[in-house]
């Protein structure tokens, strides 16, 4: 993906790990105002994620990132 000023966009995972599992919480763009600030907020907030229902978050000026999002719960029953 590129933004508007024709720079490649590059993203920051915010992931839960839990036991033996992990799973993204939130996908914020490199090219977000302070993106590391509000990548360590989403990171204070990864305990109360429910990988059962929830989906990633995305905190963006360019857009999702190329991908599917799906719960937990759905990728089981795929």
């Amino acid at each position: 993906m590129v933004d508007d000023d024709g720079n490649t966009v590059t993203w920051l995972v915010v992931t839960a790990l839990k036991d033996t599992e992990a799973w993204p919480v939130s996908y914020v763009s490199g090219s977000c105002p302070d993106a590391n600030n509000v990548a360590r907020i989403m990171a204070d907030d990864a305990g109360s994620f429910d990988c059962a229902h929830d989906f990633p978050t995305v905190n963006s000026k360019v857009g999702e990132p190329g991908i599917s999002f799906a719960s937990c719960s759905e990728i089981a029953n795929e």
